[in-house]
């Protein structure tokens, strides 16, 4: 008999960036906030999506390193590329040893401009998830057009997806909040 995991099926964005202007035990509060939580879905049988920012590397793959390595899917953990940012040879590096643990899904680039070129991937994330967390982000203070973690929300909110926020960790989703 196989026991149905809780969150089979559901696929979770998780729409965040470590603020690089947050104090150490901030850095370290979502850092640890992420893999906790990277670690639930995928031991309950979820899917978790993630923009590929940087900031959130580490906390992913600490949580999805031991998941394959005990026979869990790599795509489990779908980390979200635009194009633009798969075309020298340190990202596709990154790339290659990402896909040790996770699957890399690459969306091609607006030619919009800089504020537009990662609408087409924002766009996929959102129709694609059932629900979405948010968390940190940059740029609310500076110039809101680039911050991305609540444009991400946004997106998922507009499709009908339940969203969950954490403005107590600073960052842009704070002052969205």
């Amino acid at each position: 008999m196989n026991i149905r995991a809780p969150l089979q099926g559901v696929r979770l964005h998780l729409s965040g960036s470590i603020p690089e202007e947050s104090a150490p035990a901030q850095r370290a509060g979502i850092a640890l906030f992420v893999e906790k939580l990277a670690s639930a879905v995928l031991r309950l049988g979820g899917t978790l999506l993630h923009g590929s920012h940087p900031s959130f590397a580490a906390p992913l793959r600490a949580a999805a390193l031991p998941f394959v390595a005990a026979g869990g899917s790599r795509e489990a953990l779908i980390l979200v590329r635009a194009q633009h940012h798969a075309v020298t040879s340190e990202q596709l590096a990154e790339i290659e040893a990402q896909q040790q643990y996770c699957t890399v899904q690459l969306i091609p680039t607006s030619p919009n401009g800089p504020n537009q070129a990662l609408v087409p991937m924002r766009e996929w994330m959102a129709e694609r998830c059932d629900a979405i967390v948010a968390i940190g982000g940059r740029h609310w203070q500076l110039n809101r057009s680039r911050s991305g973690v609540p444009v991400e929300l946004e997106e998922a909110l507009f499709r009908g997806r339940p969203g969950f926020v954490l403005g107590g960790f600073g960052g842009a989703i704070k002052g969205y909040v």
